[in-house]
Formats: structure tokens, C-alpha cells, sequence
């Protein structure tokens, strides 16, 4: 299904390391020790493929990679190939204030589910809410309220239009 037309195409995981796939040397294969020319290329055949599947999305191309640290939260690049996709687009097309095309199509999601941004309107790039899981809802309300006189903790924050 590599070049059949999609209306969606989601690609998931696309994270650096982990793609484009980097063989594991096997210790009973003599021959993989030296390359030669004509031997299989397995990264070379992932960005192919990626390739492919860009060229497949018809309506809407979803790319998720993780973008941030787990523990600091500090910001890590994409793969290679998607980095350079997103270099190529931002080579060709510009928003309307004149920003990198990266502005526009990139969203940053919050680590956590219980972030207030989840249920904000708009708060990740839509009119609506990104998030409706109710438990979530119910953590970012008791995260933002003030905590005891006396205390120190997260500034309260509004959650209009929530139920």
C-alpha cells in the first residue's frame, strides 16, 4: 500500500534513534562486517518509505514524534528526514505574517494529560477543547486551585466554558 493515495496518512513514533532504523551489527554474520556496494541499506529504504507515505496523504499528513525530554521537558529534534521535510517546507512556503511554515503546522502538545491547555478552546491550535477525559479535567482543576494560607503552589487558573 506504499503508493496507494490516502486521505490521512498518520505516521507515529518518528522519533531521532529510533528513525531511520540502524541495523543491530549480528555477531554471526561474517559478511555484514564490511559493506560493499549493492548491499541493503536499511536506512536508505526508511526514508523511502517515508517518502512514500508523504507522497501517499492526499488531505492531511499527521507526523508525531515526541519532541521533548520525558523528565526536563527540554525541547529534542525530530528525526533527521522529518527535520528536513520540515527545513524543505519552511524553504518554500512562508505563513501569512511572513513566519516559517514550521509555526503553523507544528503543535506542541503538554506532557502531562492534566495540563489546563488540554481544555482550554484553542489552547493547542483548535477552536475546541483537545482534551475531554473527565478525570484530566478534574486534576487540572485541583491543580490550579490556590493551596492553603501559609503554602506556596500553581497559580489558579480559569477554565471557562468546562463542564
Amino acid at each position: 500500500m506504499r503508493s496507494v493515495p490516502h486521505q490521512v496518512v498518520c505516521l507515529l513514533g518518528v522519533d531521532d534513534g529510533v528513525f531511520p532504523r540502524r541495523p543491530e551489527p549480528d555477531g554471526d554474520n561474517i559478511v555484514g562486517d564490511e559493506e560493499w556496494i549493492g548491499d541493503h541499506d536499511v536506512r536508505s529504504e526508511d526514508r523511502q518509505l517515508l517518502l512514500d507515505a508523504v507522497m501517499s496523504a492526499r488531505e492531511r499528513l499527521v507526523v508525531i514524534f515526541a519532541g521533548a525530554d520525558p523528565r526536563s521537558g527540554s525541547e529534542i529534534p525530530p528525526a533527521v528526514p522529518i527535520g528536513e521535510l520540515l527545513d524543505g517546507l519552511d524553504a518554500t512556503a512562508r505563513t501569512e505574517d511572513g513566519e516559517a511554515i514550521r509555526s503553523k503546522i507544528t503543535t506542541r502538545h503538554p506532557l502531562q494529560p492534566f495540563d489546563a491547555s488540554n481544555f482550554a478552546p484553542g489552547g493547542l491550535g483548535s477552536q475546541e477543547r483537545f482534551s475531554f477525559d473527565r478525570a484530566s479535567l478534574r486534576a487540572a482543576r485541583a491543580a490550579a486551585q490556590r493551596p492553603p494560607s501559609g503554602r506556596t503552589g500553581l497559580r489558579p487558573q480559569t477554565f471557562a466554558g468546562m463542564g
